[in-house]
């Protein structure tokens, strides 16, 4: 009802009993709240010993969706994953180094620390015995699926695969054997460094193998067909990775295997996993992305990634900027699905303009490849 801030909540559920009771800080320790998620509160919450409330049937705002302790995710939209005896009396914890506290940040959705590099945590990592990621957190499993556009994903499915990627992250510099015995086949029609390498890298850290196949060098020189190329990959691989240089090849292909296709960048319609990771990067960086002012700058026609950013950042509450020559403006297809979701875009032909509002500022290169001539 507006009678309290973000800075109400933090001061008196936060600062203050911290001050009353000595309480130490503690590292990787915080909530994530929905200000915008309203319900009714049911005659006995989940949790309650007595089973009942005297605010039974009391419409209320705001949900908190994630518990983490000590870097551990403890509660997450109603499931309690921690074990019993997780807790730890907080007047005993360590103080840490005043550098490798985590920065609070306030923003509209929530209040979380700010995410340290793995680099920076992983000396502190644990190895203990636990069940694997894919048990663990199987509510919105995608196990079997064509990953070929940002438009097939909900907002609860990119919320469980950035809890996902959150503890993995956590674990980036360990390798384990959560995918032993599985084959990932790497098929990519264009150069590429990070994108290729990042796969098979996470792929070989996560237990599995890869299998190559380029364009340069194999049967496409001989006429084989993309769908023929796939086909035969998939007889040797449980995933598929595909980058290609024509627009809507990655559905071509996964249409024509069973086996679960990812789109690693069709020519300049899109790249959904690094949209992912975009996204992901922004939530952990800023907390949430929710409220953001996204400025998208350069070559925004044949640049397949804000694409892809563009329509996933339709699943939050953000604007949208464009900054870019007329030549080289985003396409429409993108700008009328992004007005169908009614978020907020807007055109701009300097960055000067734009520069002071924005909270993100994505830079695109040219790409020059695309283009029919160097004159153009």
């Amino acid at each position: 009802d507006n009678r309290l801030t973000i800075e109400d909540l933090i001061l008196r559920l936060h600062t203050n009993p911290r001050k009353i009771f000595g309480l130490p800080e503690q590292p990787d320790t915080y909530i994530e709240v929905d200000v915008d998620q309203r319900y009714v509160i049911p005659r006995a919450m989940p949790f309650s010993k007595c089973k009942w409330t005297p605010f039974a049937g009391m419409e209320v705002v705001g949900s908190v969706r994630k518990v983490v302790l000590r870097g551990t995710v403890a509660y997450i939209d109603g499931k309690i994953l921690s074990e019993p005896g997780f807790g730890e009396n907080v007047r005993r914890t360590t103080r840490r180094a005043e550098s490798q506290r985590p920065t609070k940040v306030r923003l509209g959705e929530a209040i979380m620390p700010r995410s340290r590099k793995a680099s920076e945590v992983a000396g502190e990592i644990e190895l203990v015995s636990e069940p694997s990621l894919a048990t663990k957190y199987n509510d919105q499993s995608l196990v079997g699926t064509h990953i070929v556009s940002v438009t097939q994903f909900k907002k609860d499915q990119l919320r469980h695969l950035f809890l996902v990627a959150s503890d993995m992250r956590k674990r980036a510099s360990f390798s384990f054997d959560l995918l032993r015995g599985r084959v990932l086949g790497s098929m990519f029609y264009e150069v590429s460094t990070r994108t290729m390498n990042s796969f098979s890298s996470a792929m070989q850290r996560l237990g599995g193998s890869v299998v190559y196949m380029r364009a340069s060098d194999s049967s496409v020189q001989k006429g084989e067909s993309l769908s023929d190329s796939v086909k035969m990959m998939a007889g040797y691989c449980d995933v598929l990775v595909l980058r290609h240089p024509e627009p809507g090849a990655a559905g071509t292909a996964a249409r024509a295997t069973n086996k679960p296709l990812i789109n690693a960048g069709d020519g300049t319609g899109e790249h959904p996993t690094q949209a992912l990771l975009d996204a992901f990067t922004i939530r952990e960086e800023l907390g949430t992305v929710n409220g953001l002012t996204v400025t998208m700058v350069g070559d925004l026609k044949h640049g397949r990634t804000v694409h892809s950013l563009a329509k996933l950042l339709c699943l939050y509450r953000v604007k949208l900027r464009y900054v870019s020559p007329p030549s080289l403006s985003m396409p429409k297809d993108v700008t009328d699905y992004v007005e169908k979701h009614d978020i907020p875009q807007t055109t701009f032909s300097s960055l000067t303009a734009v520069l002071p509002e924005t909270d993100v500022l994505y830079m695109t290169r040219i790409q020059k490849e695309r283009f029919a001539s160097v004159e153009e």
